[in-house]
């Protein structure tokens, strides 16, 4: 399978960085039996796909298998194939595409259609699910082009993660002072 990664810019790393950890408290109280964990993954995958992470498809494809799904349905939503998606599951996949097309910034329209179909909060869940992804993205892009010989770039992501994790921490508390 052929990467097109996308690489971030500095802006967009950050805003990327910060809305995954206003987003923890919203995944960490998510009821599970509402956003099951092959949905999860179909929503990383999906993400992934627009992205282009090779770090991360194979993460997530291992634990899609985990979850119950088949080789088959993985494949085709890292083809951009959305028609193994179960139909429950189909708005919130293509929303996930459409969040990472949209580079994190999506349509109000679209996030209208999510809350209506999921409601607020499994809506807030699957936008919290893309925002982390969106990240972990970014940063296994990034692990990729490190190993790969290109220096500069990557190191500057990791070691600003570093030097932004009391940041990361108190946007974290935000998420959950603000988040309800």
């Amino acid at each position: 399978m052929e990467y097109n990664k996308r690489i971030a810019t500095a802006g967009d790393y950050f805003r990327y960085y910060f809305a995954s950890a206003y987003s923890v408290f919203s995944l960490a109280t998510s009821n599970r039996k509402k956003l099951p964990h092959d949905f999860i993954e179909r929503i990383m995958l999906a993400v992934t796909e627009v992205n282009g992470c090779k770090v991360c498809s194979q993460a997530h494809a291992k634990m899609a298998l985990e979850s119950g799904m088949t080789e088959e349905e993985i494949n085709a939503l890292l083809s951009n194939d959305k028609e193994k998606v179960p139909e429950y599951q189909s708005i919130g996949i293509m929303f996930a595409t459409h969040y990472a097309d949209s580079d994190g910034r999506p349509d109000e329209e679209a996030v209208e259609r999510l809350k209506e179909k999921y409601g607020r909060k499994l809506s807030k869940s699957i936008i919290a699910t893309c925002r982390m992804i969106m990240i972990g993205n970014v940063l296994g892009i990034a692990i990729d082009t490190f190993k790969q010989g290109s220096r500069v770039r990557e190191l500057t992501i990791f070691i600003g993660s570093i030097l932004l994790l009391p940041l990361y921490l108190v946007t974290v508390i935000a998420g959950i002072l603000f988040n309800h």
